[in-house]
This record gives structure tokens, sequence and C-alpha cells, in this order.
């Protein structure tokens, strides 16, 4: 058999082979994707978003509603962000107090969604003598420093 036709049989044989990998019966076992579900979870921080993303994989799509490097204690919600936490259908907030523009923005949006609160049931920091604190919120929110925390 000469060189050419070597090639044009494994040409074909790879042909056959994608073909194979991209028929009906492989897409009707494979797990479903973010745009199959429809799902849309928009996570106020990015690192709730990171950590939603991580256990999801590509079954929903995941967005942070903060841009990276924003501070949460003094950001302000733009009517763009009112209307991704509109069109969500979950919204994931760390809570403890830490979002303190969350009721506003929630308000505008219509609570039209579910919303997990990432820190609930979990047990807080106590303070140390003169760190400031929230008098509705008296523990320390910033559970994601201790990845035991996350984990739970």
């Amino acid at each position: 058999m000469s060189r050419s036709n070597v090639l044009r049989v494994f040409g074909l044989f790879l042909l056959a082979w994608v073909s194979a990998c991209a028929s009906p019966t492989a897409s009707r076992n494979a797990s479903p994707t973010a745009a199959a579900t429809g799902l849309k979870v928009l996570a106020v921080e990015t690192f709730l978003a990171d950590i939603a993303q991580n256990v999801a994989g590509n079954r929903v799509e995941v967005e942070a509603l903060m841009p990276i490097g924003a501070d949460p204690h003094s950001f302000e919600p733009t009517p763009q962000d009112v209307k991704k936490v509109a069109d969500s259908n979950v919204l994931i907030v760390n809570g403890a107090g830490f979002e303190e523009f969350l009721a506003k923005l929630l308000e505008n949006a219509g609570n039209k969604y579910l919303m997990l609160e990432a820190s609930k049931g979990l047990p807080s920091r106590a303070l140390k003598p003169g760190e400031p604190h929230d008098a509705d919120n008296p523990g320390d929110p910033h559970f994601w420093l201790d990845p035991t925390q996350v984990v739970k």
C-alpha cells in the first residue's frame, strides 16, 4: 500500500472517529450544560462566584455581580446590576451584614429569585475588643478566609 493510500485510510478513520464522538447518542448521555438548564446564578462577590462555579461545573451559568477588586463596603450598584439580579434565578450572597447595599438592590430587583446566604449557619469568628462591628451583625462576616468554613 502506498503512502498516499495509508494517509487516505487514516484520514477516513479519523473522520469516522470524530463523527462518532459528535453523535446524538453521545450528547444524550452527557450532563446538561448551562445553556440546556437555563439556570442563571448570580453571586454578589467574585469569590462566591468562583466557589459556585467549581461546585456546579458546566451545568449552570455563574456570574459575579461585583467586579474583581471591588470593595463591598463601598460598592454602589448600577441600574445594570439591578437588571442582572432581576434576571437571575439564584442569587448567592455572603450575608452576615457584609453587603450593606443589598437591601435596596433586592427591593429594586423585585425579589423574584431564590437567595442563598453563604454564611448562614456558620459559626462567626468572635471579634477582638476594639475591632469595628455592625450592631445588627456582631460577628465577623469574612467566613471565606477560613477554608474549613468554605467547605461547610
